[in-house]
């Protein structure tokens, strides 16, 4: 299910879980200089990443972005909406970033909306649980630590799908099991004043990351 991409120095999954679907894992490795010299950036993108003074930022926005050409096999330009929600100059695909400590996932789909989110599976949540589960959700997940980060990367999933930057994670946001008991899957909703869209919410463990990811 997953391959290693010898062009892509780090390029460590690729996955097609559906049609017209394209998941990616980047784990860094390599300096923001090797990360220039191995993909042919645009000057705006270098002047761009040069205002970062992180190193780690650096990687992060080169990294992502040669993991969608490596994906796609072609280059395209990745842009922001004024909400901050990446897009992809050009085609009608819905793109999606997330970065753990060493590594970048990149979810492209042919769908509407896309989110992915990926965490070490060692990261603690249990302790801010309250600024982003509601009440019956804490309840659900019981102090287990493994459950809250699902929740936790579940819901970041969800801000991604909605684009908005201020939401109420507790009120707006909700994750659920889903009625059929299925493993590896999960129910979101967003919830607004003009009704609630449900989304799947799928779910692995990959390289000790933990990776959240729904379309639709």
């Amino acid at each position: 299910m997953a391959d290693r991409d010898s062009n892509f120095m780090s390029l460590v999954c690729r996955l097609e879980p559906k049609a017209g679907t394209i998941i990616g894992i980047w784990k860094m490795e390599e300096s923001s200089d090797q990360l220039l010299s191995i993909h042919q950036f645009t000057p705006l993108e270098i002047q761009s990443v040069s205002a970062f003074t992180s190193e780690k930022r650096r990687c992060e926005w080169l990294s992502s972005r040669i993991l969608i050409t490596a994906l796609l096999n072609e280059k395209l330009i990745l842009n922001y909406d004024i909400n901050g929600k990446p897009y992809l100059h050009g085609v009608s695909k819905s793109v999606s970033i997330s970065h753990s400590n060493d590594h970048v996932a990149v979810l492209i789909s042919a769908s509407r909306y896309a989110g992915i989110d990926i965490e070490p599976v060692t990261r603690k949540v249990m302790k801010i649980a309250t600024r982003f589960m509601s009440d019956n959700e804490i309840a659900v997940v019981a102090e287990d630590g493994n459950k809250a980060l699902l929740y936790w990367c579940s819901k970041e999933v969800l801000l991604k799908i909605c684009g908005k930057r201020d939401i109420d994670f507790r009120q707006r946001l909700g994750v659920r099991a889903r009625p059929d008991g299925g493993t590896g899957k999960l129910e979101g909703n967003i919830i607004s004043e003009d009704g609630t869209n449900t989304f799947l919410l799928n779910y692995f463990i990959f390289n000790g990351q933990l990776i959240v990811w729904a379309t639709g």
